[in-house]
């Protein structure tokens, strides 16, 4: 039965009072905080007594963070957010942070939407620090979490936090910008990044159109970023479950070369990248620079990327990478530009090189391009991964697949000898292993010149045909304790009988790795 007149009148009539903006509990702690971008009055649905709806007066986002205590959620309510927010020493709790939380439509859609400058300005060499354009500019901030939100054209950063701890972004749907979230300073650690989704570039050109050279140090630097970068952080980051797309890298690191070689247990320590989707990356995927300690890189799917693991000239070590997808099915620029080859390690030839071990096991491989090009290499182990090179004549577009590309090139660099710290085995290529064997001793129990038998490599589904080859044919990866990781304890990827598949898929899904065991950074 429709409802009387009379109501429907009232309901068409701005209430005699409105609801504060600020919610409190029993013992007048407060608990929630309406924002808007302007601060204007707002029915909240379900928010007055027995679910009914209610009218609330509203605060400017700033003003309502300046009144959030730990334990406390923002909630924005749908519009469109145009003003910039600087917070010095707001803190959150671990168990009870400051939450800043978007609105959305019944079918999901996001309707927060934060905008940046629309300024797209390339801040190149320089990294990006308070004085340039955040959204969010943190300051000294402890456990402050941003979730349900959209995001645009926020150039050169979304949110740019500088010695701030525990740090969370979830649930975000980021378009453009430089930077989704920067980090900076020894006083910075807890970050994480999950859930998300950013386009940097929706046209795409940055993949298909824009020379290499110039997106990198050129015109068009200003995509010269990532998903989550930064600048001498102590570490203790977490990039989980994320789709990131044209885009110029998806994780970058670094340490400012200005202050010297940084000790390696003091910046970019505790780092976990799992379960993301890296899809048309210009540069690359994983990028630490300077040092790196105790690197877990696993269960990410990655299709077309140009360099997909920068280890280049990189101290510290313990890092796992296993149980990645990498897959093609295009090739980055035009005719006639640069860097459209592509490898899968980029390595240097040149010291430093890590310190401790570096474990490459149980990834699968659809490639058209090298593992590795004129590089040296210390300390890595390299099994169990499943390489399927493509075929020429399956591909009529000229040189997107040629049938010269093959495990290595250059490797070792300029004929030098293989480094007794450096092991390949039990790896599967559909290039044949002879010469690796001859000259090297290298792959020994390696299946070479052997399809790989996926079931459909050029569409990314890398797991294996029930008739495949690499089933059962690799050997169990072992980690003693404190000599291949930080663990107390001696660890086995296979603790059962039988042999596990070469590649990242076992019969039970994904090959599982060790445990992320923390290692306290210093300095």
């Amino acid at each position: 039965m429709p409802p009387p007149p009379e109501d429907c009148d009232r309901l068409e009539t701005p209430p005699d009072g409105l609801g504060a903006p600020v919610v409190r509990d029993a013992g007048g702690a407060i608990t929630d905080i309406y924002a808007t971008p302007r601060g204007d009055d707002r029915y909240v649905e379900g928010d007055g007594r027995c679910g009914e709806g209610l009218t609330r007066a509203t605060l400017p986002l700033a003003e309502a963070l300046a009144l959030a205590p730990a334990g406390a959620t923002v909630h924005l309510l749908p519009g469109m957010y145009y003003r910039a927010v600087a917070l010095y020493r707001r803190r959150g709790r671990e168990h009870a942070p400051i939450r800043i939380r978007g609105s959305r439509a019944p079918d999901g859609t996001l309707l927060s939407v934060l905008c940046g400058t629309n300024a797209a300005g390339s801040i190149y060499p320089k990294l990006p620090d308070g004085d340039d354009y955040a959204f969010f500019n943190l300051v000294r901030c402890e456990h402050i979490e941003i979730s349900d939100v959209a995001v645009q054209d926020c150039w050169p950063c979304f949110v740019y936090a500088e010695d701030c701890t525990g740090i969370t972004l979830s649930r975000i749907d980021v378009r453009a910008g430089t930077y989704v979230l920067f980090a900076r300073g020894r006083g910075s650690a807890g970050f994480t990044v999950r859930d998300s989704r950013w386009v940097q570039d929706p046209t795409g050109a940055l993949w298909s159109e824009i020379p290499w050279d110039e997106s990198h140090h050129g015109r068009y630097a200003y995509y010269n970023g990532a998903l989550f970068g930064s600048v001498d952080i102590a570490g203790d980051i977490r990039i989980e479950g994320n789709r990131v797309a044209n885009a110029f890298n998806g994780v970058r690191m670094t340490a400012d070369p200005r202050a010297g070689p940084p000790p390696v247990r003091a910046v970019n320590v505790n780092v976990v990248i799992c379960g993301n989707t890296f899809e048309n990356i210009r540069d690359n995927a994983v990028e630490p620079e300077a040092t790196a300690l105790n690197w877990h890189v696993f269960h990410n799917r990655i299709r077309n990327c140009h360099a997909v693991f920068s280890l280049q000239g990189v101290r510290g070590g313990f890092w796992y990478l296993y149980g990645n997808v990498l897959w093609f099915d295009d090739r980055p620029g035009r005719p006639f530009q640069g860097h459209r080859g592509g490898q899968v390690y980029k390595l240097d030839h040149r010291e430093p090189f890590p310190d401790r071990p570096v474990f490459v096991f149980n990834n699968s491989l659809y490639l058209r391009t090298f593992l590795i090009k004129n590089a040296r290499a210390e300390r890595l182990i390299h099994k169990n991964n499943a390489v399927q090179f493509c075929r020429p004549e399956d591909y009529p577009e000229p040189c997107l697949c040629r049938d010269d590309r093959d495990f290595f090139r250059g490797f070792p660099y300029r004929g030098g000898p293989w480094p007794a710290s450096v092991a390949f085995d039990y790896d599967l290529s559909s290039k044949s292993f002879e010469a690796l064997r001859r000259e090297h001793g290298q792959e020994l129990h390696g299946l070479g010149g052997t399809d790989a038998g996926f079931r459909d490599p050029a569409g990314g589904d890398l797991r294996l045909r029930d008739d495949s080859p690499a089933r059962g044919a690799g050997t169990p990866i072992r980690l003693r304790a404190g000599h291949d990781w930080a663990g107390s304890e001696d660890w086995s990827s296979w603790p059962r009988d039988g042999r596990p598949n070469i590649g990242a898929w076992q019969d039970a899904g994904l090959t599982v790795g060790p445990p992320v065991v923390r290692i306290a950074p210093t300095g």
